[in-house]
């Protein structure tokens, strides 16, 4: 896959809107994205080698109205678009070795302790940009695979986009950080095999890399190991 495509590719995602749990502020405008109030230390949730780190997409803490430019988002890094787009209400990892990673297989890991509350693995999970740079699955329909956690103190994760029958977890199964879930796929709103990993406080999105449990790097992100 060429770079220029990629970057089409890449702007399209950024504007196609994700799968999200989010729940609209009384003023109509976005959630307070914040640090969860009771934090719970999480791990990378795919490997560190497959992640093109230098190309995170964060979420958007701008609170600007909903039908805001993408690029007057702004991360916790304190960057604008392209490494947030406005109203994203998660943090998306893109695969470094895109299709070839995704079909060795990319492993989504839980990252923390908690029980699994939902999965959606049956949807098409090959979903890119057409020749007009809209997002096709092919004539399949445009649906995220999906596994929700619940952890301790409200606090829920999300993992979109997972690849078709990948998911080794059922509902009502308790899961151990660190512990296999699925796979990284493209299914629903994606051009390009990626993770987006979601934390929810009580339905309202929170950013997991503001707080001081996040792992000391150069771009904020928790270490692999649970803690």
């Amino acid at each position: 896959m060429n770079k220029l495509y990629f970057a089409l590719s890449i702007m399209v995602f950024c504007i196609s809107s994700c799968f999200s749990y989010s729940v609209p502020s009384q003023d109509g405008g976005l959630p307070d994205l914040l640090p969860p109030t009771s934090p719970v230390r999480f791990r990378l949730p795919i490997p560190g080698e497959s992640i093109m780190q230098d190309f995170i997409i964060g979420m958007d803490l701008s609170n600007n109205a909903e039908n805001a430019p993408d690029w007057s988002c702004l991360s916790s890094l304190g960057v604008n678009f392209p490494y947030c787009y406005s109203g994203h209400s998660g943090t998306d990892f893109i695969l470094v070795n895109g299709w070839d990673g995704m079909d060795k297989g990319v492993p989504v890991y839980a990252t923390a302790d908690g029980v699994v509350i939902a999965v959606d693995d049956s949807n098409y999970d090959r979903c890119s940009l057409d020749l007009s740079f809209q997002i096709s699955c092919n004539g399949n329909e445009i649906v995220s695979n999906f596994i929700t956690i619940q952890h301790s103190n409200n606090i829920y994760t999300s993992y979109l986009h997972i690849r078709k029958h990948s998911a080794r977890v059922s509902p009502g199964e308790e899961v151990k950080c660190g512990q296999i879930i699925a796979e990284v796929g493209s299914s629903g709103e994606s051009a390009w095999p990626h993770l987006h990993f979601g934390v929810y406080e009580d339905n309202t999105p929170r950013d997991p890399y503001m707080g001081w449990w996040v792992g000391i790097g150069e771009n904020r992100l928790p270490v692999e190991e649970c803690r």
